[in-house]
């Protein structure tokens, strides 16, 4: 991808994010994606586990995993998405089972040299 479709990229989730816990990103489809790769990630890995979750959006897989006991480091390219995963971890105490970081995957050389058991990403 090249620097302008990745701020396209970004934008276009930018302006969805308030909304995209609703239909728009969460829609029947959707779901059974989210809970057939959070029952995989459960399966194969052991809770306690560091995990990477690439593209997390607005912060349902990480926070489920978290509150189940997995260390989550969370990255999303939109500010806006990170915005709605680093309130939707303090609303639940989870800010010591899950970070959040502004990086697009295309960035991943930039996360701190933290060892990770596993990472997961989910087609949106």
């Amino acid at each position: 991808m090249n620097a302008e479709q990745l701020i396209d990229t970004r934008s276009a989730f930018d302006s969805v994010a308030d909304a995209y816990d609703g239909p728009l990103g969460n829609n029947a489809l959707v779901q059974a994606v989210r809970a057939r790769t959070l029952a995989e990630v459960r399966r194969r890995v052991p809770p306690g586990a560091a995990l990477l979750d690439l593209g997390c959006g607005t912060g349902l897989d990480a926070a489920a995993l978290a509150q189940q006991g997995y260390r989550v480091t969370a990255i999303d390219w939109s500010p806006e998405m990170v915005r709605r995963t680093e309130d939707r971890a303090a609303r639940g105490g989870l800010e010591r089972m899950l970070t959040v970081h502004r990086l697009g995957i295309h960035e991943l050389d930039r996360l701190p040299a933290d060892d990770f058991d596993a990472a997961y990403s989910r087609a949106r």
